[in-house]
């Protein structure tokens, strides 16, 4: 007796079926036993390749770290197959070469002193490295209006429509709608209540620091917290006197965000962004840490405020990134 007759005689015993039933019985009978050495095979082969992967890709292999704000997002891929790409950043460990020179702070780079460094990734007793320069630490670098302290701005959602940005502002305080007009945010800024907003002398009394961070009630909460990235530029700025940037200061002229496009099997379940500016000197900046991000598709996969997107379901979203009035996209696809 076949398996397929002896399921035909179990579903229905004692009955005789008709032809046309049993076929149909057998061929679903067979249909499962295929899917299920299918299914079998792709999980001891998912489970093979998941070992480790046969290459590991570090992203950028050169850059230029340029001034005491600079940092660098890392992006580590590993090469399971050549249909199966997944980004091993947070699974990796990095090390500096010359921590005196540049330092790794979990993913992210960041600069010490001037001179040159190799960062090298590590992981399932694999290696790859990235050579960074640091330059500019030996001069001053104030921090642009333009192109840091409005995107810190916008990085806190200090100028969203829904706060302060909308066209009466909030708490009689009114910012331009994501920045889109710089003028009046100085004014705002500088002048407005005789600048009690900010405390040249003492940066960290500064209503507009304190109030994010919940020092001083604030209706639309803790926005930013003592050494990120955004209150690292709003605090300077101030403290350098919350000056206007000089003709010299190059403005950004795109961004380009990193990857563009993935196609994830299922053991790839996150990516790490990196975005880049592109300014009008010929300088390429890390801008990562003061782009704001988002998704098309949450269902599909969200995304940090630090650019790691992370999957939630199955199929494709468009991450949108934004810096300023300038923005990318990367298609995702997790199958």
């Amino acid at each position: 007796m076949t398996q397929t007759d002896a399921l035909i005689r179990r579903s229905f015993p004692g009955r005789a079926l008709p032809l046309r039933a049993a076929l149909v019985l057998a061929v679903t009978a067979l249909s499962i036993a295929r899917v299920a050495a299918a299914d079998a095979q792709a999980q001891a082969t998912g489970a093979t390749a998941s070992q480790s992967p046969t290459a590991l890709i570090l992203e950028p292999e050169t850059f230029t770290l340029d001034g005491a704000r600079a940092h660098l997002q890392l992006v580590l891929t590993g090469a399971f197959a050549a249909d199966d790409l997944r980004d091993l950043t947070h699974a990796a460990a990095f090390t500096s070469s010359d921590p005196n020179v540049a330092a790794v702070e979990k993913t992210v780079v960041r600069p010490v002193a001037n001179g040159k460094a190799t960062i090298t990734a590590t992981l399932a007793g694999q290696t790859a490295a990235a050579e960074i320069t640091v330059t500019g630490l030996d001069q001053p670098a104030p921090v642009s209006f333009k192109n840091e302290t409005l995107a810190a701005l916008t990085k806190a959602g200090c100028n969203q429509g829904a706060c302060h940005g909308s066209p009466s502002g909030k708490a009689g305080f009114r910012l331009s709608l994501r920045a889109f007009d710089p003028a009046v945010d100085m004014d705002t800024l500088r002048q407005e209540f005789f600048g009690r907003r900010a405390n040249v002398m003492q940066p960290s009394e500064s209503l507009i620091l304190k109030k994010p961070l919940m020092e001083v009630a604030h209706g639309g909460g803790k926005r930013i917290h003592k050494g990120d990235p955004a209150w690292t530029a709003l605090h300077d700025w101030i403290g350098e006197g919350m000056k206007l940037d000089a003709p010299s200061v190059p403005s950004l002229v795109r961004i380009a965000l990193f990857p563009k496009k993935r196609v994830f099997r299922p053991a790839g379940d996150a990516q790490q962004l990196r975005v880049n500016g592109h300014f009008s000197d010929g300088s390429v900046r890390d801008l990562t840490a003061l782009t704001v991000f988002s998704s098309s598709s949450e269902s599909v996969a969200g995304v940090s405020e630090s650019g790691l997107v992370q999957k939630e379901g199955r199929g494709e979203t468009a991450i949108l990134a934004r810096y300023l009035d300038k923005m990318d996209t990367a298609e995702l696809t997790f199958l």
